[in-house]
């Protein structure tokens, strides 16, 4: 009995989790399609298609935050279920208790530090100064090298793993001029 309870919250948690990488991927590739090559003219493909990336993987971080707010819906159900366990005298699910209590308690401190860190305060703000620069750079008041530096900033702010060294800005140097 208590197997069975075990196989379906990890049934169930697992659905979910493939459940919001699919609407992940959905809304991801519906951001994307939103952005046309014609209403930025000028834009060189380079920064457009890093453009329309960027602008999608904020939906990765929203999909995180799902996860992790439906995750403990289940550790809660399991360790009141080991909690009774042991209490009916099965020493066994001590262990299994302590497990759940404690992913039970990493969690909040995981959505209310870490997410809003990196989601929040940096796509939002990440967002602004890329829309300003796409802008600027629309109506040629900031040259392409500028823009590109606004992006990297963009991408610094949302995904620091994404985020461009200077090793690798060298072939910045091949982008079309700005005429």
């Amino acid at each position: 009995m208590k197997f069975d309870i075990i196989i379906l919250i990890s049934v169930i948690t697992v659905i979910l989790i493939l459940l919001a990488l699919i609407t992940f991927l959905g809304f991801m590739l519906n951001q994307q399609s939103k952005i046309k090559k014609k209403d930025y003219p000028n834009c060189p493909d380079i920064i457009f298609n890093r453009y329309k990336l960027w602008y999608s993987s904020f939906s990765l971080w929203t999909v995180i935050e799902y996860v992790l707010i439906l995750i403990p819906l289940f550790t809660s159900v399991a360790t009141i279920y080991f909690a009774t366990d042991l209490l009916s005298g099965n020493n066994s699910s001590a262990v299994l208790l302590s497990i759940m209590s404690f992913i039970s308690a990493l969690l909040p401190l995981v959505n209310s530090k870490i997410l809003p860190k990196v989601h929040a305060n940096g796509f939002y703000k990440g967002a602004v100064t890329l829309e300003q620069g796409i802008l600027k750079h629309k109506e040629n008041l900031i040259s392409t090298k500028e823009l590109l530096e606004i992006l990297d900033n963009a991408e610094k702010y949302t995904n620091p793993l994404a985020y461009r060294d200077d090793a690798s800005r060298s072939n910045d140097n091949n982008l079309p001029s700005d005429n």
